[in-house]
């Protein structure tokens, strides 16, 4: 290949290729994370929360609706995490063989690759709203059947619950999913802290007006090991989350991974173009070059 333009785009192939690698692993990476930091709710079911197991069923259901939609989004960008690996390996190779069947390869993998990372970010935008929205109104629905179930703490530090406390099924599946999203979220209550439970008919006879002992900071959420033993007793804002709302934790939640997923997106595609231009100008010269030969 010539000295100027042509030996420059291959070279210009082999750092975004390069790079294209690298963030292909960040990709990969933030994908494999969120799938599992969401997926992580639904197996954080400690089954002291519901000794009888009458609605630990239930609500693992009910978590999972929520985080398919999340799942779905951490499946695109483990998908494109993948290809993009690929793709750089074989804008590489293409960039070294000067092929052009493999150079014309790389540029259409490349572009399907962009669409695909597009498309993630559009469904995130779409489900973003719609997981807050119904997370909210999830919980806010099971507030009024919430069950204050007796506990108290074991020798190890841990919450035990009493298997005979609950009022019916219903305030089973309800009590027990606030619970669960309560000690793996840290947080306390839907959007006032410990004052929402306040619409709990249960509240004014069984809670002596206290937050609920899930609402605790805990050191370990599938033991439901507390960070203060004392908290298992007496509650207050320095070892337990009673002041701290579950929407307000899910949101900062959401929108933190919100801005990782467009920022790796944005940073992805922009090398992606890059490659592209690349791979087609090399394309280009290399379609010259053979035409000359033919010519000489």
């Amino acid at each position: 290949m010539e000295i100027g333009g042509p030996r420059c785009a291959k070279y210009t192939l082999y750092i975004v290729n390069i790079l294209i690698i690298v963030l292909a692993l960040v990709t990969l990476a933030v994908g494999i994370w969120m799938s599992t930091d969401v997926s992580g709710m639904v197996t954080a079911v400690n089954a002291n929360i519901d000794p009888r197991g009458e609605s630990i069923a239930s609500v693992e259901d009910i978590l999972q609706n929520g985080v398919t939609k999340v799942q779905s989004v951490a499946n695109v960008l483990t998908i494109s995490g993948v290809f993009a690996l690929l793709i750089g390996f074989l804008g590489i190779w293409a960039a070294y063989r000067e092929s052009r069947f493999l150079l014309i390869t790389y540029t259409i993998v490349l572009i399907i690759i962009v669409l695909m990372e597009v498309s993630a970010g559009i469904a995130w935008s779409v489900y973003k709203p719609k997981l807050l929205t119904g997370f909210t109104n999830q919980f806010n629905a099971a507030l009024p059947y919430y069950d204050f179930v007796a506990t108290a703490v074991d020798s190890n530090k841990h919450i035990a619950v009493s298997p005979r406390q609950l009022q019916s099924n219903a305030t089973a599946s309800s009590t027990v999913l606030i619970n669960v999203i309560q000690t793996w979220v840290g947080c306390c209550g839907s959007e006032n802290g410990y004052q929402d439970f306040a619409r709990s008919p249960l509240y004014w006879s069984k809670s002596h007006h206290m937050a609920p002992v899930f609402c605790c900071k805990l050191t370990n959420t599938r033991q439901l090991s507390l960070k203060d033993p004392d908290c298992g007793h007496n509650r207050t804002a320095d070892n337990s989350y009673m002041n701290v709302g579950c929407t307000e934790k899910v949101t900062a939640w959401v929108y933190h991974n919100a801005g990782t997923i467009a920022g790796s997106a944005i940073g992805i595609g922009i090398i992606n173009i890059l490659g592209i231009v690349a791979a087609i100008y090399d394309y280009r010269c290399l379609s010259r070059q053979y035409k000359e030969r033919l010519l000489t």
